[in-house]
């Protein structure tokens, strides 16, 4: 009676290892399972972030180099054409007199300015190099110089320093209302307001144009591409908009490196 009692509990045991050994077994395939497929999804997420990243960076450029066209036809063809004229009137005139030397010097000058100004805008690593707030303060500068409406930045609170990578996208973000604005809201004024509080970036984008039905959006347009690459770092995004204009509060979470 006791040798079959022994081997009830020999093979009780020998069932309950196996069981439990197949149910640590089962928890390993899964959680490597899961653990792939997270590595794997993570994967996916840092390419298509650097597909976003690439085409933002493109898009900036391209973006530049229209306004940068724009400003050599309306202000740098301008100025020179003014200090040739200038030229010409002295070089038919008996006498120069300083002031009108001064007046041609000044003329160049400008020109030499904007030409200064150009050569900083196309540096490949602006963003990096400056920063957001005044890569938008050269954005801003140039809609006023253009002429296109009244634009404005104010900032608030300490600016810190934040991930290179995300600062491009916030700033192709900022870039892309801008042109959303121009295009097609017939705005006349537009601010930014860039607030640095605690951990977070608060930036809000507003103009005084037509607004838009948010539901006729369609695909590929402008501020779906904003909420896209909104998500890809992380970030909320507030699209507001009506009668007395568009509002966009991006709330980004200040963070120095990019897990």
């Amino acid at each position: 009676m006791e040798q079959k009692e022994i081997q009830i509990v020999i093979l009780v045991t020998a069932i309950l290892f196996f069981t439990v050994f197949g149910m640590i077994l089962f928890f390993l395939y899964v959680f490597q399972r899961k653990k792939t497929d997270y590595l794997l999804k993570q994967r996916e997420q840092e390419q298509k972030f650097s597909e976003i990243l690439v085409r933002s960076q493109m898009e900036i450029k391209e973006n530049t180099l229209k306004s940068i066209a724009w400003e050599l036809h309306d202000n740098i063809g301008q100025l020179l054409s003014l200090a040739k004229m200038e030229l010409n009137i002295l070089s038919m005139q008996n006498q120069i007199t300083p002031e009108k030397i001064q007046n041609v010097a000044q003329l160049v000058g400008k020109t030499l300015q904007e030409i200064r100004m150009f050569s900083r805008i196309l540096n490949q690593d602006v963003i990096n190099s400056i920063g957001i707030k005044q890569a938008i303060q050269i954005e801003v500068d140039r809609l006023n110089r253009l002429q296109f409406l009244n634009a404005s930045l104010k900032v608030k609170g300490t600016p810190v320093d934040i991930d290179s990578r995300d600062e491009i996208i916030l700033f192709r973000i900022v870039q892309e209302f801008f042109s959303n604005t121009i295009k097609h809201s017939k705005a006349k004024n537009l601010n930014v307001t860039l607030q640095y509080d605690n951990n977070h970036l608060i930036i809000s984008l507003q103009d005084d144009g037509v607004g838009f039905d948010k539901d006729r959006v369609k695909q590929g347009s402008g501020m779906l591409n904003m909420s896209g690459r909104a998500e890809m770092i992380h970030t909320r995004l507030n699209i507001q908009s009506g009668l007395e204009g568009t509002i966009v509060t991006i709330d980004y979470p200040i963070r120095k490196s990019r897990i």
